[in-house]
């Protein structure tokens, strides 16, 4: 296997530059010339803002599903369905990220464990809400109106109730509320999980020569022991330049091996849980193997 440069990049993690940072002001006037409204992120910075952003998260989108649920049959149409649903979508997604950018970047370890156990909350809670049988009726009932829909709309109704049969909802009462521990497993499974790669103390050294092509801006902010320079693989900002830039392989590979080495042993069990509860959610829901299923 090649490690080649640049393949390896974070997903949620913005460029590293080096030279001026844009301010907030620049982005603004950028978006407004394309009719487009920026938002700041704020970002929860004690355990009661994560727990009020994971509370009123979920109070909304309750709230979003009971009006959806409430539609009376003259009221039914895309809008009032998924205008509702999408809303919810959104608050979701926003609260997510801003949990998401705390756990992984935050310096104070509390915190970080805080919103990874908020997020942990939300994909719990979310289970539930996508099993209700209330807000699903009122979809196949709308679908069974046969509307005039646009492409576009009629692949969003299309793939929503894909997505419901993908969850199960044809099934027992019984084999779903046995989905619903299983996705609920999982996510506790894959909490810990991710939590202990994002915890572990991983690091390392490289010499200068090793270093060769990592820019001399990057270079400056490193501490150095015995002539060497001491790089943290827990940090995205120092993987992220060392897999894009270094010109040696064998640096690339270490930075990307040492990303989970530490510990392996501490995640294997999971690794093996988590694939046993895969096994049995793609099982009951008729396919053959969780690669089946995804």
């Amino acid at each position: 296997m090649k490690f080649s440069k640049g393949l390896y990049l974070p997903l949620v993690v913005c460029s590293v530059s080096f030279g001026a940072l844009k301010q907030v002001e620049s982005f603004t006037a950028e978006s407004e010339a394309h009719t487009v409204k920026l938002k700041v992120p704020v970002f929860p910075e004690s355990q009661k803002a994560v727990d009020d952003l994971v509370s009123s998260t979920l109070e909304q989108v309750a709230k979003n599903g009971d009006v959806v649920a409430a539609l009376k049959a003259s009221e039914l149409s895309f809008d009032s369905i998924f205008g509702k649903l999408e809303a919810s979508n959104i608050r979701i997604s926003d609260a997510y990220g801003l949990l998401a950018i705390v756990a992984n970047t935050s310096t104070n370890a509390e915190l970080r464990q805080a919103a990874d156990q908020g997020m942990n909350t939300l994909s719990k809670e979310l289970i539930q809400f996508s099993y209700r049988e209330d807000i699903y009726q009122v979809i196949k009932a709308y679908q069974a109106l046969t509307p005039t829909l646009d492409s576009a709309k009629q692949l969003v109704l299309k793939d929503t109730l894909l997505g419901y049969q993908r969850l199960g909802m044809h099934l027992s009462a019984a084999k779903k509320e046995r989905l619903k521990a299983l996705k609920a497993k999982l996510s506790d499974v894959s909490q810990a999980f991710d939590e202990a790669i994002r915890e572990m103390d991983s690091k390392g050294s490289f010499t200068e020569a090793e270093l060769e092509g990592v820019p001399e801006e990057f270079l400056k902010q490193l501490k150095k022991k015995n002539g060497a320079y001491l790089v943290d693989f827990t940090r995205p900002s120092h993987r992220s330049v060392l897999l894009s830039n270094a010109k040696n392989e064998a640096v690339r590979k270490k930075t990307y091996i040492m990303r989970s080495a530490p510990v392996l042993l501490e995640n294997g069990p999971r690794l093996t849980e988590m694939a046993r509860l895969r096994t049995e959610l793609a099982t009951l829901l008729g396919y053959s193997t969780w690669a089946d299923f995804k």
